[in-house]
């Protein structure tokens, strides 16, 4: 994107100072499985699937053990939020509102945000951080861990 955009560029070597890096959990930003399975049906929480719709509906399994989607969850992959042109840069504010409505999110709720891995749920909460709201979670263990379980509730349309 920089370089299409006619950014400068440089070939020259650049030094960064040595720093130590100290992560600090935000236990609010995150789900776990058990917090999820919790939640499933609560008046306010709503669930975000940021999978392809052929994961979502079980046509694309991933290689887990079973297939389908969280029940009660609501499906828009994260691409819906990314320009279709060569940069690949987030849709304006009002398009992307539009995806959010659709699936019927509310900025007064607490969204949990899922995919396979947790990549594309982190992508789905920085879109609702953009967006303004500020109790969206990140289930990261996502179908990777959900869908190959025997304890979790998986729904097929």
């Amino acid at each position: 994107i920089w370089v299409a955009e006619g950014r400068p560029i440089t070939f020259k070597p650049t030094k960064v100072a040595p720093t130590t890096f100290e992560p600090k959990v935000n236990p609010n930003l995150i789900c776990t499985v058990d917090g999820l399975k919790e939640r499933i049906g609560q008046a306010g929480v709503q669930i975000w699937d940021a999978r392809s719709i052929e994961e979502y509906d079980g046509r694309n399994d991933r290689g887990n053990a079973r297939k389908g989607h969280v029940p009660g969850a609501n499906n828009a992959e994260w691409t819906q939020m990314m320009s279709n042109d060569d940069l690949q840069t987030f849709r304006p504010a009002a398009e992307m509102w539009e995806v959010i409505d659709r699936l019927g999110l509310s900025p007064d709720k607490e969204i949990v945000s899922y995919c396979q891995g947790g990549i594309r749920a982190a992508h789905a909460n920085f879109v609702l951080t953009l967006l303004g709201f500020t109790n969206a979670r990140n289930y990261d263990g996502s179908m990777r861990e959900w869908a190959n379980r025997d304890d979790t509730p998986l729904v097929l349309p």
